[in-house]
């Protein structure tokens, strides 16, 4: 082997070696940089409500849905309860309901229990009965810590829109 090709040879392990130290510190980079962006960089952004509108939808007429059906009052009520809008929510109860339970009383209540509300994750009231001017909806609202309610409506109607009048709201 000549001084020449020996030099050659030389160089060519010390680029072969560079090379390999090279690509590793990408790798440690790459590594560091995913672990980083995992462990430190969290963004957390909460996940919005779910309403079930399968109420909307009968089979068993050719009506279009009526949009102020009670499941709808119903989640409406509860979700502006849950957001503070409690103007909004007081109004979707009935006249009768109003008599027995003020507005400050209504607030101090949907106050007391807005660590349950801020965790409803999910509203499900498939359907609901109405015979003349009154009608009954149950279902579920569900929570982000995995819990259930179960909750029962009955509704009287006022001046041609659907009005809550009585309420029960269990946890399961």
């Amino acid at each position: 082997m000549t001084a020449s090709q020996g030099a050659g040879a030389r160089r060519n392990r010390l680029y072969f070696r560079g090379a390999v130290v090279g690509a590793l510190l990408l790798v440690v980079i790459a590594t560091g940089y995913v672990i980083y962006n995992v462990n430190f960089k969290k963004k957390t952004v909460a996940a919005g409500v779910s309403f079930d509108l399968s109420s909307l939808f009968f089979q068993r007429t050719t009506l279009p849905p009526d949009p102020a059906n009670p499941c709808i009052v119903l989640q409406s009520q509860i979700d502006g309860t849950r957001t503070g809008d409690y103007q909004a929510a007081y109004d979707l109860l009935s006249t009768q309901l109003k008599q027995t339970t003020s507005f400050d009383q209504f607030v101090k209540n949907a106050r007391d229990n807005q660590l349950l509300l801020k965790q409803i994750s999910a509203y499900d009231f498939p359907a609901y009965a109405a015979q003349g001017d009154s009608a009954f909806a149950s279902g579920y609202v569900y929570y982000t810590t995995g819990g259930r309610s179960k909750v029962e409506a009955y509704f009287a109607r006022e001046n041609g829109a659907w009005r809550i009048s009585r309420l029960t709201i269990a946890y399961e």
